[in-house]
């Protein structure tokens, strides 16, 4: 199963709004309704790598094969 990864960072409002607030990942099933198909209650770290979101994906949706690609 292909699942597809967006990095989304939010930052604060002004006067501080050139540091981060949020910093994080989001996955989905699908490609061109991205924000519809977004597997719930799964928000990563960006700094891991492709291989611990892989096996996190693995577990987490119980299947046995997951590739993971970026939009």
């Amino acid at each position: 199963m292909i699942i597809y990864y967006k990095r989304i960072i939010t930052y604060h409002k002004y006067p501080d709004n050139d540091q981060k607030d949020q910093d994080y990942i989001l996955f989905s099933t699908s490609l061109k309704k991205f924000d519809k198909n977004v597997i719930e209650g799964v928000k990563f770290n960006p700094n891991t790598s492709i291989e611990e979101k892989e096996n996190f994906l693995k577990q987490h949706l119980k299947i046995k094969k997951v590739t993971v690609k970026k939009i």
